[in-house]
């Protein structure tokens, strides 16, 4: 740890537009979010994107330093946003991967939408469309090509540069542990779900179901079962990233990573399993509840209601579809930095 004390400092939506792009969650999402981070002691709204010295040492910060990952971000003007706290900063090594994975299934998954929507239109013009559909499906492999090839650490055939790879070490998962075991006198909930593209409908619904009792379980569907049945442009983050983003909640005693579809009674055994939450802003399929037939009579399985937030996965990306040209336009200069910051930087020992 880098100090006893962690301090978050929350931007507007006003000033993130004005300095990088707007954002795709709204102040009162993005303040849920930081709130509900394990780690975070104290949230302060409404900071500059640039801070001052002034600024942290005003009684509304009252911090020694100011901390951020080695992608030192840029103002509005093109220069370092901590140019003003350089003397009073601690940097630190950011999680390699984390940042960009998922922009391209997202235009993946506009472009499917696109393509859906145009075949319902011209379904009766066959024959005008074929060639645009040959050319289409074309296009659509020569992407999926390029999706495999950046994957693996290539150069893809339009030359894209391969994003960095998240890495899921032992220690990194270790990291986010709580390393907490159910006591037998703990009330135990479980609640399963994707938990994909994390938000403060799921940081809602995770709330809701510890407030029913003393230890929450959280179960992560592995990809394949998302796609399964999702669709092949799911899930946006893999297994291993949306366990870091669960873990990270303050509300998550420990988590299931590659959970089962069907709860069985073995499975509540082992868990010592009390209550089994389902909420439908998180519930992947919230019509096909009968996986959980077998055990209804073992565990009091509970309907979460009046969540703070009902926002869903879906809600999310069908923002970013419906403004994705504005974001795209908005992100061309953040991508040439992410660029240059993954084939530039060395390697830095974590503590």
């Amino acid at each position: 740890a880098l100090g006893d004390v962690l301090i978050v400092g929350v931007h507007s939506d006003e000033e993130i537009a004005r300095n990088k792009r707007e954002p795709v969650m709204k102040d009162e999402e993005r303040m849920a979010m930081v709130r509900a981070c394990k780690w975070t002691d104290e949230v302060v709204f409404d900071v500059p994107y640039s801070p001052t010295i002034e600024l942290i040492d005003s009684s509304r910060v009252r911090a020694d330093y100011v901390a951020h990952g080695d992608d030192i971000p840029h103002d509005a003007t093109g220069k370092s946003a901590y140019a003003a706290v350089c003397n009073r900063m601690k940097i630190f090594k950011r999680t390699p991967g984390t940042k960009r994975k998922s922009k391209r299934k997202i235009k993946r998954k506009t472009k499917n939408n696109k393509a859906k929507n145009n075949k319902n239109k011209n379904k009766n013009n066959k024959n005008k469309n074929k060639t645009k559909d040959k050319e289409s499906k074309q296009k659509e492999e020569e992407e999926e090509d390029d999706d495999e090839e950046v994957a693996s650490g290539q150069t893809s055939k339009s030359g894209i540069v391969s994003w960095s790879q998240f890495l899921a070490t032992s220690h990194r998962l270790s990291a986010f542990s709580n390393h907490r075991v159910p006591q037998a006198n703990d009330t135990v909930i479980y609640i399963d779900g994707s938990w994909d593209l994390f938000h403060p409908g799921h940081i809602a619904a995770l709330k809701k179901a510890k407030s029913l009792g003393t230890f929450l379980y959280v179960g992560l569907y592995d990809d394949s079962t998302i796609r399964e049945k999702q669709g092949k442009y799911w899930p946006m983050m893999s297994l291993q990233e949306r366990t870091l983003n669960v873990l990270s909640c303050r509300y998550v005693d420990e988590v299931v990573i590659g959970c089962p579809w069907v709860v069985s009674g073995d499975m509540t055994n082992v868990l010592n399993m009390r209550v089994l939450a389902v909420a439908d802003n998180v519930a992947l399929c919230p019509d096909d509840l009968q996986r959980y037939n077998a055990v209804k009579e073992l565990v009091k399985i509970e309907k979460l209601v009046d969540l703070e937030s009902n926002l869903r996965t879906q809600d999310l990306v069908e923002r970013i579809i419906k403004d994705h040209n504005k974001y795209s336009k908005q992100n061309e200069n953040r991508v040439k930095r992410e660029l240059k910051y993954i084939t530039e930087r060395e390697y830095v020992e974590e503590k």
